[in-house]
Protein backbone atom coordinates (compact mmCIF):
# COMPACT_ATOMS: atom_id res chain seq x y z
CA UNK A 1 0.00 0.00 0.00
CA UNK A 2 1.50 3.33 -1.28
CA UNK A 3 0.97 5.71 1.63
CA UNK A 4 0.94 9.40 1.30
CA UNK A 5 1.59 11.65 4.48
CA UNK A 6 0.74 15.35 4.60
CA UNK A 7 1.69 17.37 7.95
CA UNK A 8 0.66 20.75 9.07
CA UNK A 9 2.08 22.52 12.20
CA UNK A 10 3.60 19.12 13.34
CA UNK A 11 6.77 17.47 12.96
CA UNK A 12 6.78 13.84 10.82
CA UNK A 13 8.91 12.43 13.60
CA UNK A 14 9.88 8.64 13.68
CA UNK A 15 7.53 8.20 16.84
CA UNK A 16 4.76 9.53 14.59
CA UNK A 17 6.04 7.82 11.19
CA UNK A 18 6.48 3.83 13.39
CA UNK A 19 2.16 5.32 14.96
CA UNK A 20 0.81 5.48 11.23
CA UNK A 21 3.08 2.14 10.54
CA UNK A 22 2.25 -0.05 13.09
CA UNK A 23 -1.17 0.94 14.31
CA UNK A 24 -2.83 2.48 10.86
CA UNK A 25 -1.35 0.73 7.67
CA UNK A 26 -1.20 -3.17 8.62
CA UNK A 27 -4.97 -3.55 9.08
CA UNK A 28 -5.89 -2.11 5.84
CA UNK A 29 -3.40 -3.06 3.77
CA UNK A 30 -4.89 -6.69 5.18
CA UNK A 31 -8.19 -6.08 3.57
CA UNK A 32 -6.66 -4.80 0.52
CA UNK A 33 -4.59 -7.62 -0.24
CA UNK A 34 -6.57 -8.84 -3.78
CA UNK A 35 -6.36 -5.13 -4.83
CA UNK A 36 -3.29 -4.46 -7.21
CA UNK A 37 -0.88 -1.99 -5.94
CA UNK A 38 -1.34 1.04 -7.84
CA UNK A 39 -5.03 0.54 -6.40
CA UNK A 40 -3.85 1.46 -3.10
CA UNK A 41 -3.15 4.71 -2.69
CA UNK A 42 -4.49 6.22 0.41
CA UNK A 43 -3.60 10.11 1.83
CA UNK A 44 -3.05 10.88 5.78
CA UNK A 45 -3.27 14.08 6.63
CA UNK A 46 -2.18 15.03 10.50
CA UNK A 47 -2.69 18.41 11.86
CA UNK A 48 -2.28 19.97 15.49
CA UNK A 49 -5.48 21.72 16.22
CA UNK A 50 -5.68 25.10 17.64
CA UNK A 51 -7.02 24.55 20.68
CA UNK A 52 -6.17 21.05 21.84
CA UNK A 53 -5.34 17.43 20.40
CA UNK A 54 -4.95 16.17 16.77
CA UNK A 55 -6.97 15.73 13.63
CA UNK A 56 -5.89 12.73 11.61
CA UNK A 57 -7.74 11.99 8.35
CA UNK A 58 -7.15 9.27 5.71
CA UNK A 59 -8.87 9.51 2.19
CA UNK A 60 -8.40 6.87 -0.66
CA UNK A 61 -9.93 6.23 -3.83
CA UNK A 62 -10.82 2.44 -4.30
CA UNK A 63 -11.93 0.53 -8.10
CA UNK A 64 -15.40 2.11 -9.25
CA UNK A 65 -14.19 5.57 -7.84
CA UNK A 66 -15.03 4.87 -4.37
CA UNK A 67 -13.99 7.48 -2.01
CA UNK A 68 -12.70 5.98 1.29
CA UNK A 69 -12.67 9.18 3.68
CA UNK A 70 -12.45 9.41 6.88
CA UNK A 71 -11.80 12.01 10.25
CA UNK A 72 -10.63 11.75 13.90
CA UNK A 73 -10.12 14.26 16.41
CA UNK A 74 -9.18 13.45 19.74
CA UNK A 75 -6.48 14.63 22.52
CA UNK A 76 -4.12 11.70 21.82
CA UNK A 77 -2.22 11.07 18.44
CA UNK A 78 -2.47 7.30 19.16
CA UNK A 79 -6.28 7.05 19.68
CA UNK A 80 -6.71 9.10 17.19
CA UNK A 81 -5.12 7.46 14.73
CA UNK A 82 -7.12 3.72 16.26
CA UNK A 83 -10.21 5.39 16.15
CA UNK A 84 -9.65 6.52 12.09
CA UNK A 85 -8.23 2.99 11.33
CA UNK A 86 -11.85 1.51 12.75
CA UNK A 87 -13.55 3.94 10.75
CA UNK A 88 -11.51 3.41 7.65
CA UNK A 89 -12.04 -0.32 8.05
CA UNK A 90 -15.49 -0.05 8.61
CA UNK A 91 -16.14 1.86 5.21
CA UNK A 92 -13.81 -0.92 3.54
CA UNK A 93 -15.50 -3.87 4.92
CA UNK A 94 -19.03 -2.13 3.41
CA UNK A 95 -17.15 -1.56 0.25
CA UNK A 96 -16.17 -4.93 -0.12
CA UNK A 97 -20.12 -6.35 1.09
CA UNK A 98 -21.01 -3.97 -1.84
CA UNK A 99 -18.85 -5.49 -4.35
CA UNK A 100 -19.53 -9.16 -3.60
CA UNK A 101 -15.81 -9.35 -2.80
CA UNK A 102 -13.50 -11.08 -0.42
Amino acid sequence: MKLEIITKKIELTDYVRKLIDTKLVPKIAKLLRAFEDDEKIATVRLTTRSRWGYKVSLSMYLPGKVLIYGVEVHKDLQAAIVNLREEVVRQIKEYKEKRGSN
